[in-house]
């Protein structure tokens, strides 16, 4: 896998990741928050979207930002 890029806030805050995973397929993950995403678990989540699938995370660290690709990929699969 391999780490695309790494965008700090956005205009709404939000900061953003690209990774593609070990089949080649690109993910965008967003923090964003819970207030705004339907049957919201918590605070604030991390969103994972490609063009295969939507996942998303509740509890994950504050330092996802920084994890690599194959953590991230890892990370997208928790319940």
């Amino acid at each position: 896998m391999s780490d695309d890029n790494s965008r700090g806030p956005q205009g709404n805050g939000a900061q953003t990741r690209v990774f593609t995973d070990h089949e080649g397929v690109q993910w965008e993950v967003t923090e964003i928050p819970g207030r705004i995403v339907p049957a919201a678990r918590g605070e604030k989540c991390l969103i994972f979207s490609s063009p295969v699938a939507i996942r998303r995370v509740w509890t994950y660290p504050e330092t996802w930002v920084r994890m690599s690709a194959d953590e991230l990929y890892d990370l997208s699969w928790r319940r």
